[in-house]
């Protein structure tokens, strides 16, 4: 989605409120641990993308999903009270596996990457070439 500046301050107050709405409104262990990371609304403020991240497993990802997409519409009535626009976007949540991913290349690279001080070391095959 395309983001202007009217778009970006409204995926902001939609990620601060959701985020307020989560901790404070919706009461289900379900739910877990759900970090809100990101908001994108359309340039014509009907949709809005929410990115989530969760803490745990695939088992609490799951469930934090269903709680999410079920919880969609209370959080939109919700939000509607607390901000002012002519129409609340409807809500998309998304899992966001942004750090997974960075994880997931670091630990590559990782194993890849050699470090400084075993390039200056003599190779163990060199040393026994020098007892002979």
């Amino acid at each position: 989605m395309k983001q202007t500046k009217r778009t970006r301050q409204v995926a902001d107050v939609i990620r601060n409120e959701i985020a307020e709405l989560l901790r404070r409104e919706i009461h289900d262990p379900a739910l877990g641990f759900v970090t809100i990371c990101d908001v994108e609304v359309s340039t014509d403020l009907k949709i809005a993308r929410v990115f989530y991240s969760v803490l745990g497993d695939d088992d609490a990802k799951a469930s934090a999903t269903r709680v999410l997409d079920k919880s969609s519409g209370l959080l939109r009535r919700l939000l509607a009270r607390r901000i002012h626009l002519r129409q609340v976007p409807e809500l998309e949540f998304r899992i966001d596996e942004t750090a997974e991913h960075a994880g997931r290349i670091q630990a590559l690279l990782a194993g890849v990457i050699v470090p400084e001080d075993a390039l200056d070391r003599p190779a163990p095959d060199d040393e026994e070439d020098d007892d002979e």
